[in-house]
């Protein structure tokens, strides 16, 4: 025991460091970092997209969000494991609808606040930029592309039409040419067995 005292007067402050949420990671900081290791950024209506310059045929998909960011898609290739990193299956993307979607980063799901996610983002970055090509499906159609596709079918539907028509016309005329062979037939017939009686 030491022979210290404690003044009353004396002021005790003790220094509490609060450790930094690693989670909380704003979409505006995720998107620096990504122009800062080189991607190409594509603003979307409800989400960013970031690209490698050259296609790969892989792609992030981060949720537009006002301030911290959501959600995280990572299209194209399987991420490397990340706390922060939930990994899907091909047939679990599959389930949800995500398509060639195979990992994830949703910061309000995870539990430990010492999570670098932004450590997570730059690993994933580096997925992205390698030149390995990825297995994005087949690209959406493109409105235009659909609507040409939609003229083609009316098209084809129209043409089988005017197909059927133009059948039924040779069909109706060949059933007419036999009706009047067969009347010319039986008119024949009857004069033969007019001119026989007499």
């Amino acid at each position: 025991m030491s022979n210290e005292t404690v003044n009353e007067n004396t002021e005790v402050t003790v220094e509490v460091t609060e450790t930094p949420d690693l989670r909380k990671v704003t979409v505006e900081e995720v998107l620096t970092l990504c122009k800062e290791m080189g991607c190409r950024l594509e603003d979307k209506k409800s989400f960013h997209g970031v690209y490698a310059p050259e296609d790969n045929r892989k792609a992030l998909f981060i949720g537009k969000a006002k301030n911290r960011m959501t959600r995280m898609d990572i299209s194209g290739f399987t991420p490397e494991p990340h706390d922060a990193v939930t990994i899907l299956t091909e047939e679990a993307a599959k389930a949800l609808k995500l398509g060639a979607v195979r990992g994830q980063i949703e910061p309000k799901k995870l539990r430990d606040e010492s999570v670098d996610v932004l450590e997570a983002v730059r690993s994933i970055i580096k997925g992205l930029l390698d030149p390995t090509p990825g297995c994005r499906l087949k690209a959406r159609r493109t409105k235009e592309q659909r609507e040409a596709d939609e003229a083609k079918r009316k098209e084809e539907v129209a043409a089988r039409k005017a197909n059927r028509a133009r059948l039924k016309a040779v069909k109706e005329r060949v059933a007419a040419e036999k009706k009047r062979r067969e009347e010319e037939a039986k008119a024949s017939e009857s004069t033969e067995e007019v001119a026989a009686q007499a």
